[in-house]
């Protein structure tokens, strides 16, 4: 029963934080920034529980997050 209440108050702290997030940019940037900081933070913890490895393209992969995100943010501002 805790994971799910953990789990539920996780989930809604997420959402309240993306709210709050999306009360200056666009949408789509917001969610940009909230889902690929969402991606990043999974693989970091999953390196720091788990041990997981972190590979030369996973790096490349967050850069390619982060390019996508300032193209969004330049095309938002045009």
């Amino acid at each position: 029963m805790a994971p799910g209440l953990l789990n539920s108050a996780a989930a809604a702290g997420g959402i309240y934080f993306l709210s709050l997030a999306l009360r200056t940019p666009a949408v789509g940037v917001g969610y940009t920034v909230w889902a690929g900081s969402g991606a990043v933070g999974t693989v970091l913890l999953g390196a720091v529980v788990r041990q997981e490895r972190i590979t030369t393209m996973k790096p490349a992969s967050f850069a390619a997050i982060l390019r996508g995100v300032i193209v969004l943010k330049l095309a938002a501002g045009a």
